[in-house]
């Protein structure tokens, strides 16, 4: 029998792991880490996640969503003449925004019919809106699919927002992620607060702009206030991080927490020029070959197996990266076309060499590794999650 502490330990280590897991995973010959940008030609088959392709696991047709024949021919019948809406949790600017636009112009390409495919803006909530009316309200049919912050899955497992939150992850038919983000904090140089080192011993407030709490613009700050004692302050509600960017260029903020992959994508020129704007001071994922082989790691400022632990799972809903489902009871054989097109579309030549031009990290993972790491923050102890509810202050 494991004691608390045990359980608590493994836990700790399981959702670690799943961090490290696109970092430290053999690589073939070109294979750039996560964090780091990907060649277009270095990217996984259609419908294998990197962690498969890391450990050299074959996909079955099956498993990838291959489409028969006459799968083909019926997905086609539907889908001519459609519009597929794609949702987005977040205001237009930022990551999420931006690989939905991509995404809209190349899945028509893979998926059979070639649909209109349009962008919708749907901010609130943290996402939540966009989570909720995909998986209650939106037809169920296969012509609307969405994409929100993959820490909901961990909001909804500590029983956070009142009920506010009306989904279940573990049901819900997940279609892959466009990428595996990196979590770092940022502030301006302005500040004086050009490390880690200058934050901790700041006599003032530093303020971190979030959308809400417990979410990738908040965790950080939130980890580094609890055990760090970091005189930092967490203002939340913006409607996206392109409202968080002008907050901090405006002054209203110090600085901004979230994705690199967003933050660089929208906010590169804050870190050009022999006087950035801001510094990149801590990150939460290794990433020693990429643009963050520089920046120090959250973990060396954490001395205890709590806050370890808060912090790992805090930072496994980044590993997901910018989720995409569709509702419960779309048509198996519309699910599988939509969860192989996004797949080929993420790994088009094209769009790769497009999203990196934009700034954007593509490291394409499939529905299974989704479903995989959701799997992996629900299954953690009550304790564990109690924790990280309050750490994180998820309401």
């Amino acid at each position: 029998m494991r004691t608390g502490k045990q359980e608590r330990t493994l836990v700790a280590t399981g959702l670690a792991a799943l961090l490290l897991l696109a970092a430290c995973a053999p690589r073939t010959q070109g294979e750039a880490p996560a964090g780091a940008q990907r060649p277009a030609n270095a990217r996984p088959a259609t419908g294998a996640s990197p962690a498969a392709q890391s450990t050299g696991e074959a996909s079955s047709a099956a498993e990838t969503g291959e489409l028969s024949e006459a799968e083909r021919r019926e997905v086609e019948n539907f889908y001519r003449s459609k519009s597929v809406r794609v949702l987005v949790g977040f205001a237009p600017g930022a990551g999420y925004d931006l690989f939905a636009r991509l995404t809209a112009k190349y899945l028509p390409k893979y998926l059979p019919g070639s649909p209109n495919v349009v962008v919708e803006n749907m901010p609130g909530a943290g996402s939540a809106l966009v989570a909720n009316n995909i998986y209650n309200l939106a037809a169920k049919d296969g012509t609307v699919i969405g994409t929100f912050d993959p820490s909901l899955a961990l909001a909804q497992a500590v029983g956070a927002s009142g009920g506010a939150l009306q989904f279940d992850p573990a049901q819900y038919p997940w279609l892959g992620s466009p990428n595996s983000s990196t979590n770092i904090c940022a502030v301006r140089a302005d500040t004086g607060v050009d490390s880690m080192e200058k934050l901790l011993a700041s006599s003032r407030d530093v303020v971190f702009g979030a959308t809400s709490l417990g979410n990738s613009t908040s965790a950080q700050p939130a980890v580094m206030q609890h055990y760090l004692g970091a005189k930092v302050r967490i203002v939340t509600g913006y409607d996206g991080t392109a409202k968080v960017k002008l907050a901090v260029e405006g002054g209203e903020a110090d600085g901004s927490c979230g994705t690199w992959e967003t933050i660089k994508a929208s906010n590169a020129d804050w870190f050009t020029g022999s006087a950035p704007f801001a510094r990149v001071i801590v990150k939460a994922k290794d990433d020693t070959q990429g643009d963050l082989k520089d920046v120090p790691l959250m973990t060396q400022y954490l001395k205890t197996d709590e806050a370890r632990q808060v912090q790992a799972m805090a930072m496994a809903p980044q590993a997901i990266g910018f989720n995409y489902a569709a509702p419960p009871g779309v048509p198996p054989v519309r699910l599988k076309a939509l969860r192989n097109g996004l797949m080929q579309a993420w790994n088009d030549p094209e769009y790769q060499a497009e999203a990196t031009k934009a700034q954007l990290v593509p490291y394409p993972q499939d529905y299974q590794t989704v479903q995989r790491l959701v799997a992996e923050i629900l299954s953690a102890s009550p304790e564990a999650l109690q924790k990280a509810k309050d750490v994180l202050g998820i309401q």
